[in-house]
């Protein structure tokens, strides 16, 4: 067990258990300061365009592009904030004092949190405007609005509370200080990674499936069903069944990079919670497994402006 003080001196045990963006202390700084590094060489300037391109282009502000800038703002954030945090600690440990481990630490909890609340939205609303077509779509200011509300509600249910956990421990062997939650029990560790596992990566997966596979069906049954009358009808039927057509296999596309990017991550933290006693800490194989679905669980977020983006053409009747 690798052994850690209080900022008095005094031994204390370490019962926490790292955030879904957290790795080992022991893991090695070159493997991981590559990968990291490509998450900032890829993500930063792709959700940075996004950014700008939305911003600066009139035809770009339109509800659904809303939601979209919000998730590239947070995917920026992820690269600017989240990936370098994980280098700087392989070598230095954590350099910034307690109100910023409160604070920027827990900050990536928020990124991550409205990065996939926003993406299951964009699926509610693509489900509302393709399967209930008749119903009122939704407005720009109604899109701020959830932006807004969104961005609030991840910070309290997300951020805050890790926020509220965080304590900077001193590792005697590295002689560092470190950033990590510190759980009053091991009851409560635990309740708050079924916490995180759940709302952040189950119920997100649950939505999403659920809107596309509504999506699917419907634009299946009309290719299949429909019949036009005439040239013209037959025309704009076939126009519209090729967009949803190309749809389809966008959103089987989304759904599958989010499966294989977050689920092995939620798996190895219940893993890593319930099974504790039999992963001993220097387990390489799992080492090797919680950083691969570490890397995976970031890079999500590199790829994020690219899907939108070459999808958003297929999505474009979904925003006006």
């Amino acid at each position: 067990m690798e052994v850690f003080k209080d900022k008095n001196g005094s031994a204390l045990r370490n019962n926490s258990l790292p955030s879904p963006s957290s790795t080992y202390t022991f893991e090695p700084a070159t493997i991981t300061t590559v990968l990291f590094s490509f998450v900032i060489a890829t993500g930063f300037p792709g959700n940075l365009l996004i950014v700008i391109a939305i911003i600066k282009r009139q035809q770009l502000r339109a509800p659904c592009y809303s939601l979209i800038l919000s998730i590239a703002i947070a995917d920026l954030g992820m690269a600017l904030i989240a990936a370098p945090q994980r280098i700087i600690e392989n070598y230095i440990g954590w350099p910034f004092g307690k109100f910023l481990c409160n604070f920027l630490a827990s900050i990536q909890e928020l990124f991550v949190s409205v990065s996939v609340v926003t993406h299951t939205v964009i699926a509610l609303e693509r489900y509302r405007v393709i399967v209930e077509p008749f119903k009122n779509r939704m407005r720009l200011k109604e899109a701020k609005w959830i932006v807004f509300l969104i961005w609030i509600a991840c910070y309290i249910t997300a951020a805050l509370p890790q926020a509220l956990m965080l304590e900077l421990l001193y590792h005697r062997r590295a002689d560092i200080l470190y950033c990590t939650p510190v759980f009053p029990s091991v009851p409560v560790r635990r309740v708050y990674e079924i916490y995180l596992v759940l709302v952040f990566i189950a119920l997100p997966l649950f939505i999403q499936t659920w809107c596309y596979i509504k999506i699917f069906v419907v634009a299946r049954n009309e290719l299949h069903f429909s019949k036009p009358r005439n040239g013209v009808e037959r025309k704009d039927f076939l126009e519209r069944s090729r967009k949803k057509i190309r749809l389809v296999k966008v959103v089987v596309f989304l759904v599958a990079v989010f499966q294989i990017c977050s689920i092995p991550r939620g798996v190895l933290m219940l893993v890593r919670e319930f099974k504790r006693d039999e992963v001993p800490g220097r387990n390489l194989f799992f080492w090797y497994s919680d950083i691969i679905s570490l890397f995976a669980y970031y890079i999500k977020h590199m790829i994020n402006p690219v899907i939108l983006w070459s999808t958003s053409s297929e999505f474009r009747f979904c925003c006006y």
